[in-house]
């Protein structure tokens, strides 16, 4: 379903297949990034937002009362939207909530999210001895107490995978559901996973997809949700009595971790806190649950729940959907603050009114810069690469150096070397299979000169597969960290370029598949602009 890797591997391959060939609409792209902080909008703009995401959702759903993506989730995805629906103010009886319960009724318990979800569907429902659902969830709940991977210290996995945070998050999710309807389940199972959160913490306070990995903004979340919902279901036991401070003290470090890299734009990750935008619905929902159930107002001085609105109104589009329908799902719940409410009163729109806000919406959108479809692609570039990720960060500098300097044909970048590459020129994408040797799981730089007669602000219109750094003059000026395919001029990069020479340095990461980018240089107001040149071997004067 929507679960959390370092790298997608075997199932979650296709899923993250699936979400990056949608185009535009992609989970992982958000477009537009409000000077932080943003602000917070009002309640009717928030119902009016959420009434517009309900409205899509519902037109999403099948005949057979499911909804398509994620092929190998059904249950899951379907469980979610219901979820949703439920939280949203539907009720069981009504039409889209029952033709979806129907769906489920007879779908097989597989897959620790799925059913994960499906209890968390059933306790929004509202009816915890319902005969039919009661039997179904405490199906559920066995399901989820008997397939903890043994050895895993309390973590779930996926069927053909190791033990992660992410399945073992949404799992004690599922049961504190079964919980709350009154059923019997192991508070071992929450203390086990927070005896292993103990151990699994990074020396940085933050915690990662596994024992080891990088600290990650949405698992540290993952962390920190897990220690208040075990607490609320294991705290009067024994053993989170004899562990309390322990437990305490592993909370409060990982907040802190939190609290230092928090953004709300980005999934902050890694020992220097890079960026990423992968998985960022799932990252806000989490968020949203962690703070609610601690009763946090403001995180790192800030109002997580007023600025995460701002963002996702400024980036809903134009027909009331965020990206994929999984999206769309985790944007309601976040809006709604889903973790406290157990079902709203809708403020319904009349069609007019929701014509009228689209259009103003969009009209926002059309006055956005663009840049002037005449300004050329730069198709031409110094390239070096590629280099092994193997298990390493992609933006660790002591593993993938920043390039200084003015690159230079047979020049070398770390144990890479600098070659000329000159694309096609009736193409705009810069091939990196074509101009490297072609590998999965690497990084790449290219280079190019770009020389202007004065001091000049300028956009780099960017679009890559995958994730890229920008580098000016020998300084990291932005990096995105993700999974997706290259769209001409997705990413709008601000660029201060001095009088004479400037060094532009691209660092692009391949995950696998596609391997390549578009860039291109305007003005602010997307204009071109007047004497720039760029040329990967700058002529002498």
């Amino acid at each position: 379903m929507w679960g959390e890797g370092e790298r997608p591997r075997g199932l979650l391959i296709g899923l993250v297949l699936a979400l990056t060939s949608a185009g535009p609409a992609i989970a992982q792209d958000w477009w537009v990034h409000p000077p932080e902080p943003v602000a917070r909008p009002t309640s009717p703009e928030i119902n009016s937002a959420i009434e517009l995401g309900l409205t899509w959702l519902l037109k999403k759903q099948r005949e057979d009362g499911s909804w398509a993506g994620h092929g190998g989730y059904p249950m899951g995805q379907t469980a979610l939207m219901t979820q949703t629906l439920l939280k949203s103010g539907l009720g069981p009886t009504e039409e889209p909530v029952r033709r979806a319960l129907e769906f489920l009724e007879h779908r097989p318990l597989r897959k620790t999210y799925s059913v994960a979800v499906l209890l968390q569907m059933i306790e929004a429902m509202g009816d915890p001895n319902h005969p039919t659902w009661r039997a179904k969830a405490e199906e559920a709940s066995h399901y989820l107490e008997t397939n903890r991977r043994a050895g895993a210290g309390g973590y779930w996995a996926y069927p053909d995978g190791s033990p992660d945070l992410s399945n073992t998050q949404y799992a004690l999710l599922g049961l504190r559901a079964a919980h709350r309807m009154g059923i019997a389940v192991p508070a071992s199972a929450f203390t086990d996973v927070c005896d292993a959160l103990v151990q699994a913490q990074n020396e940085d306070g933050g915690v990662g997809y596994k024992r080891g990995e990088i600290s990650r903004g949405s698992m540290t979340l993952a962390a920190l949700g897990v220690f208040v919902i075990a607490e609320e279901v294991a705290g009067q036991t024994p053993t989170w009595r004899r562990k309390r401070a322990e437990y305490a003290h592993c909370r409060q470090r990982a907040l802190e971790w939190y609290e230092k890299h928090f953004t709300l734009f980005y999934n902050p990750q890694g020992p220097r806190g890079s960026l990423s935008k992968y998985h960022l619905g799932y990252t806000l929902y989490s968020l949203e649950r962690f703070c609610d159930l601690a009763e946090i107002k403001k995180l790192a001085d800030r109002d997580w729940y007023g600025e995460g609105a701002g963002y996702l109104l400024a980036n809903q589009l134009e027909d009331g959907r965020w990206g994929t329908e999984a999206d769309t799902a985790f944007a309601l719940l976040f809006l709604q603050r889903a973790t406290l409410t157990g079902g709203r009163q809708r403020e319904q729109l009349a069609l007019e009114e929701r014509e009228k806000i689209l259009k103003e919406r969009q009209a926002e959108r059309d006055r956005r810069p663009r840049p002037d479809a005449a300004i050329p692609f730069l198709t031409e570039w110094l390239v070096a690469g590629p280099a092994r990720i193997e298990d390493d960060d992609p933006w660790d500098p002591k593993k993938f150096s920043v390039p200084k300097g003015r690159p230079v044909v047979n020049a070398r970048v770390g144990k890479l070397k600098w070659e000329l590459y000159r694309g096609p020129a009736e193409e705009s994408f810069v091939d990196l299979q074509k101009a490297l040797r072609p590998i999965d799981w690497a990084v790449a730089y290219v280079a190019t000169t770009v020389i202007v007669p004065q001091p000049t602000e300028a956009v780099l219109w960017l679009g890559s597969d995958d994730g890229w750094r920008v580098i000016l003059n020998g300084e990291i000026v932005s990096q995105l960290d993700w999974f997706g395919t290259s769209e001409p001029d997705r990413h709008a990069v601000p660029l201060s370029l001095k009088q004479g020479a400037n060094v532009l340095v691209l660092q692009i990461v391949e995950g696998t598949g596609t391997w390549g980018f578009h860039a291109r240089l305007s003005d602010p107001n997307g204009r071109p602009i007047t004497g720039l040149s760029a040329r990967p071997i700058p002529s002498r004067k």
